[in-house]
């Protein structure tokens, strides 16, 4: 038989390994919260920068042309036949230059919105991980309780 003290021991010590695990059940709940917030500000992240992109490449694009024209009203106000073809190539260059520059523009929109995915999907498994941990971590935990009940007796 044990004595009265140490059943209190035993007693405070089950009491401490139930609100541990509770702790660590609660800890895991935040820092998975936080991730999937994480994720869903990734994911935001992503919407955005595509939509700006989208109007970055577009704007630059009209900008573009509209100098374009002006050149080319410039050299028709200087003269130049615009129907020669180096009046032709040089407006055909320029205006490949622009499409090549909006093109890689698009790119570097669809670089970085894959980047925004791929961290809102990693947030979302460090988020089950992190909770999946805190389960072992708190079942651990009440096991040992269990362990400690199980000396009371």
């Amino acid at each position: 038989m044990m004595g009265a003290h140490m059943c209190d021991v035993i007693g405070l010590s089950i009491g401490m390994a139930v609100l541990g695990g509770i702790g660590q059940l609660a800890d895991a709940s935040m820092q998975a919260d936080t991730e999937r917030r994480n994720a869903a500000r990734a994911e935001d992240n992503a919407k955005e920068v595509k939509v700006m992109g989208a109007i970055d490449a577009y704007d630059y694009k009209q900008e573009s042309l509209k100098a374009l024209g002006v050149q080319i009203s410039g050299m028709a106000g200087a003269g130049v036949d615009l129907g020669g073809e180096s009046a032709i190539d040089a407006a055909f260059n320029s205006r490949r230059a622009i499409e090549k520059d909006s093109l890689k523009m698009q790119l570097g929109t669809d670089i970085d919105v894959g980047n925004y995915k791929f961290e809102a999907e990693q947030r979302k498994q460090n988020a089950s991980n992190i909770m999946l941990r805190g389960f072992v971590g708190a079942t651990s935990t009440f096991l040992s309780a269990g362990t400690k009940w199980g000396a009371l007796k």
